[in-house]
């Protein structure tokens, strides 16, 4: 589920990572949130916050409305810092739970789950949000349901899968079973005309051994 969000999430806006931002190249913003190799890519990042603040999986996928409302309402060509998608999933969140959940975490707590933003950054991304989303977080069943259908459709491709692999391991389980039944393994025989070697005993063994039998 957090690689779905964290793939719904980057749709929302368009990074710019090449541009100078005040003369200042986004080179280090780059390599700081790089989704290969940075701690805090963006799925590290949500989930470490959904980890910290035990989100519950309603107020996880509900966040995809809100995300895809913002998607719409954005102009086209908008562009952000690779912490941009950062700071939108996390007021997304923020905003969801507050919605959703008669108690949730504040800000500050939200704060010290991120890692990466103080409260006050928090407290202006929270009011940004719900100025863009015009202060209305209603939404229908139908729409849940509409947003909601990809991952599930993608939940129940995954759980065919492994019920199919689960089906083809024990089919094979049985039919091993049914061939040694019906071709039981010979027992091994030594030859009568070579006479079995006897198996050396380790020196450490021997040794272990001698010390037993003095001490007995």
């Amino acid at each position: 589920m957090i690689d779905y969000v964290a793939r719904q999430a980057t749709k929302v806006i368009r990074l710019d990572c090449d541009s100078p931002v005040n003369g200042t190249s986004r080179t280090s913003y780059k390599t700081y949130f790089d989704p290969a190799t940075s701690p805090h890519s963006l799925r590290n990042f949500i989930w470490h916050i959904v980890k910290e603040a035990r989100v519950q999986v309603s107020t996880l996928l509900s966040s995809l409305i809100y995300l895809e409302r913002l998607r719409s309402k954005l102009p086209v060509l908008s562009e952000g810092l690779p912490c941009t998608i950062h700071r939108i999933f996390l007021a997304t969140l923020i905003v969801t739970a507050k919605y959703l959940n008669d108690s949730c975490p504040k800000n500050i707590h939200w704060a010290k789950y991120s890692g990466l933003f103080n409260v006050t950054e928090i407290n202006l991304m929270e009011i940004q949000l719900l100025y863009l989303l015009d202060y209305d977080l209603r939404f229908s069943e139908e729409e849940a349901c509409a947003l909601f259908a990809p991952y599930m459709s993608i939940v129940a491709r995954q759980a065919s899968t492994r019920a199919s692999a689960v089906d083809k391991v024990a089919k094979a389980g049985k039919a091993r079973a049914l061939s040694q039944e019906q071709n039981p393994p010979q027992p091994l025989t030594p030859s009568d005309d070579v006479p079995l070697a006897p198996c050396p005993v380790s020196r450490p063994i021997s040794l272990v051994r001698g010390l037993a039998r003095r001490l007995s």
